[in-house]
């Protein structure tokens, strides 16, 4: 259903389309109502024609028998007879008498003080569609019968309108695309910025840690004399360094860009789920569709898109880890209808996602899924899992 925030008008500018259309058929009522099919309600924003003697004489009639009457503040059904259902169900212009437009909509006296002192005898609707669904109408109402160049001009004001709104629609669009990409390289600038901050804290506390322990392991060589001694230290640091290397540096690096997502994205998951395999039963299930695609040499799979799947993966774990209290988490990785489509689900404590704010870790999942075109969304049962599911296209 079409997001009437995305485009509406200044009433001004109704205003002026009204006025513009009565000038050119010169007639005495042009009104310009907006519909809202989910509601099934029309409502006019827009009358040309009031300040005119014949219209402000049956209005003052129409007042002294409906003392609340208010001509711009008239709300009514698109389905009180046949002509709306025409005009707004279908999207047809209708041609007819006013009273038969006006059936059900209004107190036949009002209809008909109307058409006797405003002239308003003879009526038009003109649906205006965008996207395929009925928005808005122009209402032409005279005195005559409407002749076919009339109708034509009626109808071209009814296009021009729709032409209008449908350039409001892809302005506004685009402002939200515009905003939509600002945020998402807010997110992945601050997703940096975190991933930084940790390889610091890294680099900084258990690698140098490491290296100055070594380091002063290796000053106690000098003072041993017995060649045992010095062999069994040389040793010990060989292994913390090893253990450095192996451990810390090999962390650093998977952080910055993991080597063996070159190779696959299904060797890159097992490898993620291997450095989490301590703590948590994680099963991954692969489809055909996905295995023939995924392969070492020749991968057709593009490495942005194994990279973009990973850090949604690895993100997921990491939220498990962290807040979900789970014991088995499953994974599942399929290719479907040129899609991939992935699946992390914990068997944890779950939350409320109504009340549950976004953090800078989804945000940045959110950032790069949007950029890479794809969509995502995270399902919680409290006290039973947490499901979060990604499409990317290929």
């Amino acid at each position: 259903m079409l997001d009437t925030t995305t485009w509406q008008l200044d009433q001004k500018m109704y205003q002026e389309i009204a006025d513009n259309a009565r000038a050119a058929l010169d007639c005495p009522g042009v009104q310009v109502y907006l519909y809202s099919a989910a509601r099934d309600e029309l409502h006019v924003v827009a009358w040309s024609g009031l300040n005119l003697y014949s219209s402000k004489r049956a209005e003052a009639f129409i007042r002294f028998f409906y003392p609340s009457f208010a001509p711009l503040k008239t709300r009514n059904s698109g389905s009180l007879n046949q002509y709306l259902i025409g005009a707004y169900h279908h999207g047809e212009t209708q041609v007819a008498r006013f009273s038969e437009v006006a059936q059900n909509a209004a107190p036949r006296l009002a209809v008909w003080l109307a058409s006797i002192f405003a002239g308003m005898r003879q009526t038009i609707i003109v649906p205006i569609q965008i996207d395929g669904v009925v928005v808005a109408s122009i209402s032409f109402s005279q005195t005559p019968k409407f002749s076919q160049q009339n109708i034509r001009t009626c109808q071209a004001f009814g296009r021009q309108t729709a032409l209008l709104l449908e350039n409001t629609v892809l302005s506004s669009r685009l402002a939200t695309q515009l905003q939509e990409l600002a945020t998402s390289r807010k997110m992945l600038s601050e997703n940096e910025e975190r991933l930084r901050r940790e390889i610091a804290e890294l680099l900084h506390t258990r690698v140098q840690t490491r290296l100055l322990v070594a380091w002063h392991r290796l000053g106690e060589y000098a003072h041993l004399s017995d060649p045992a001694a010095q062999q069994a230290l040389i040793t010990q640091v060989q292994a913390e360094l090893e253990e450095c290397r192996e451990n810390d540096v090999r962390d650093a690096s998977q952080m910055l860009h993991p080597a063996v997502i070159k190779i696959g994205l299904v060797p890159a998951v097992r490898s993620l789920a291997a450095r989490v395999g301590s703590v948590l039963t994680i099963k991954l299930h692969c489809n055909e569709a996905l295995t023939a695609l995924d392969q070492p040499i020749l991968n057709q799979l593009p490495e942005a898109l194994r990279l973009v799947a990973y850090r949604v993966i690895e993100e997921a774990l990491a939220n498990t880890l962290r807040h979900a209290k789970a014991t088995r988490v499953e994974i599942s990785l399929a290719v479907v209808a040129h899609k991939l489509e992935i699946c992390v689900t914990d068997n944890g404590v779950g939350f409320d996602s109504s009340q549950s704010k976004m953090g800078l870790g989804l945000s940045s999942l959110e950032a790069r899924v949007l950029t890479a075109g794809g969509t995502w969304e995270i399902c919680s049962v409290i006290g039973q899992r947490t499901e979060l599911k990604t499409v990317l296209p290929l």
